[in-house]
């Protein structure tokens, strides 16, 4: 199955449960009556018609989003509006400069590949593929060269780093919550880059 990586984001932020086994999210009960359960298209959580809230009396056909969804899409779409009207309103003033600690160029040889660190770049690597000495040489190349020897004691390779979640970051590692935090939204933009 495919995931947006909306719809990835959003269902990492809870315990993925398959079809089969899914339970409703509000009542933790499951199915009982299939025909009662309900499976929102933004966030893949389950909820029964009834235990939805606002309830619903007549299931849906086609896509449908929870209304928990539906409030935060409008929110975000509330934040982008938002943020085009600062824009424009500050449109007249000079870009600041800032300078990288990393040149955008830099890149690390490792074995037969080469990974670009370049924190601008739009297209992330393929770390599936990675060794050990691959992760360690891109995290390294990105400004965590302290950090990433945690990664080679432990011995965490391309698709070990696919799987890691937040909570194996922050107390797995044993690293320093501000770098830990920084890498966790690496690691999770490598993930998406895999859906």
């Amino acid at each position: 199955m495919t995931y947006s990586a909306q719809l990835a984001e959003r269902a990492s932020r809870s315990p993925w449960q398959c079809i089969d086994c899914k339970t409703c999210c509000v009542c933790q009960l499951d199915a009982g009556d299939p025909d009662s359960m309900l499976f929102c298209d933004a966030c893949d959580k389950g909820y029964h018609m009834n235990c939805h809230l606002p309830p619903l009396t007549e299931k849906p056909t086609g896509k449908w989003m929870c209304q928990a969804c539906l409030v935060e899409d409008i929110e975000i779409q509330r934040n982008l509006a938002k943020l085009d009207g600062e824009m424009a309103e500050t449109s007249h003033l000079p870009i600041t400069p800032s300078v990288s600690p990393l040149p955008s160029t830099e890149c690390l040889k490792t074995g037969m590949s080469v990974i670009r660190a370049d924190p601008e770049q739009t297209q992330m690597p393929d770390a599936s593929v990675w060794s050990i000495n691959d992760v360690v040489g891109y995290l390294s190349s990105v400004g965590f060269s302290e950090q990433a020897v945690n990664f080679r004691e432990e011995e965490i390779d391309g698709q070990s780093l696919l799987l890691m979640k937040r909570n194996d970051i922050l107390t797995g590692l044993g690293l320093k919550l501000g770098p830990a935090l920084k890498i966790h939204n690496i690691i999770k933009k490598l993930q998406f880059k895999t859906f």
